[in-house]
């Protein structure tokens, strides 16, 4: 008796979760990534497009670590004299100025460090630094040698 009552329970479930257009799925996944697979249900249940929720939660995941690191100019940029390599990382409150002085500066972005980095005259480093103390965004450069 108790398995007719439970599958009847289950089949009026099933039943309600069809008339609104969802359906329920068990499915067996690794811890780390339970709560990823609970905010996909909850974000896109709230109506937000799967794309956007898939495209949010992948650069959360590639940036989370180099995010918060300490940030560094990389090793493999070697200025030459004159010249300084350059590392930016933007915050929220970055405006449309910063960007574009990131793109005339000619840097590229390093995901490895959630960063922008290259290397530039003395003259783009300096209105780097001026443009960071005005924003969010944070700058670390190192001159090249003489």
């Amino acid at each position: 008796m108790p398995d007719q009552t439970a599958a009847a329970r289950q089949a009026k479930r099933r039943a309600r979760l069809a008339e609104g257009d969802v359906t329920q799925i068990n499915v067996l996944a690794p811890q780390a990534i339970h709560a990823a697979l609970r905010e996909i249900a909850a974000r896109t249940r709230d109506g937000e497009p799967l794309h956007k929720v898939l495209r949010s939660l992948a650069m959360r995941a590639t940036n989370q670590d180099a995010r918060w690191a300490p940030l560094a100019v990389p090793d493999d940029l070697q200025p030459a004299p004159g010249e300084v390599a350059v590392a930016i990382r933007t915050g929220s409150r970055s405006n449309g100025y910063t960007r574009k002085l990131i793109d005339r500066a000619g840097l590229q972005r390093r995901d490895d460090l959630g960063a922008w980095c290259g290397i530039v005259t003395r003259d783009m480093a300096d209105k780097l630094a001026a443009r960071a103390e005005t924003t969010t965004a944070t700058v670390v450069e190192r001159a090249g040698g003489e």
